[in-house]
């Protein structure tokens, strides 16, 4: 039918606009700042079913770019500082293009999205660490952005106070970290495993790009990113079992997490009707 046409040409027409300003080697469409575009992946993943079995071969594929596009995407995402790592949940954007240093601010209708576009990939791939993100978002949404008398948040704050007691607030104040405090908060092993894995340097890890801090907030401090696999971690670290490394890693970020809960320091705003609906999908 004429409307089945154009409906395929107007995707065919997203799909071509999205592969040109597509980053093949760090995800993400666009220069930085570069924000998730959770829209944009599901267009892609509606691509993807759409024409991955066509009888044409260009249609199949694109429809495999499509795909690939997605999924780098989600892991390079999933990877950076733009995700939490101790808590869940995706800051507003990373003002870098290595989805490193965030926007610390989060929103509930881009977490609301992003579960649907790892859903999706989670869908098509088995990827149980997608499953995972999924899983850390939604508990996010509902410890952190649920009122307890029954209404939902639409955001959290960028800023937040460095300490409880103190009178000023710094962007991502929350969620940067010294070494020294990685070192006071868990043991040795534990400690050791984590900053490898997560890139934390002595002298703060926000250098990737000079992008990543113009303004020298965050000299010093350390923003959480996957800088190596499980298995590059237990052999720098000479431990054995990879086994091993994940109990390490999770045991430090349940400390983190329960230090972090400790001096909850971030403001957040209540919602409206219009952000009610998106949360439900």
């Amino acid at each position: 039918t004429n409307v089945k046409k154009i409906g395929e040409e107007i995707i065919k027409d997203c799909y071509s606009a999205f592969a040109k300003s597509y980053d093949t080697k760090l995800g993400g469409f666009g220069s930085a700042p570069k924000f998730p575009r959770p829209v944009e992946l599901n267009v892609l993943f509606r691509y993807y079913f759409r024409f991955g079995t066509s009888t044409e071969k260009k249609n199949q594929e694109q429809a495999k770019r499509a795909l690939d596009m997605c999924i780098r995407t989600l892991e390079c995402m999933g990877n950076g500082g733009i995700y939490d790592h101790i808590g869940g949940g995706f800051h507003r954007y990373s003002v870098d293009e290595y989805w490193h240093v965030p926007h610390f601010e989060k929103m509930l209708y881009d977490n609301a999205q992003l579960v649907n576009s790892y859903l999706e990939g989670f869908r098509i791939t088995k990827n149980p660490w997608f499953k995972r993100i999924c899983e850390e978002t939604l508990l996010y949404l509902q410890r952190d952005l649920t009122h307890p008398d029954g209404g939902i948040y639409s955001a959290e704050d960028a800023d937040s106070l460095p300490l409880p007691n103190d009178k000023k607030k710094k962007e991502g104040a929350f969620y940067v970290w010294k070494e020294s405090e990685i070192d006071k908060i868990l043991d040795k092993n534990e400690a050791k495993v984590l900053k490898c894995y997560y890139g934390v340097e002595a002298n703060g890890n926000c250098t990737l790009s000079e992008r990543s801090d113009p303004h020298n907030e965050f000299v010093g401090l350390n923003v959480l990113l996957k800088r190596k696999t499980v298995q590059e971690t237990a052999k720098q670290c000479q431990i054995e079992d990879e086994q091993e490394v994940e109990q390490l890693l999770i045991a430090g970020l349940f400390f983190f997490f329960l230090k972090k809960k400790k001096v909850w320091t971030v403001d957040i705003d209540l919602f409206v009707a219009t952000t009610k609906r998106t949360f439900f999908f």
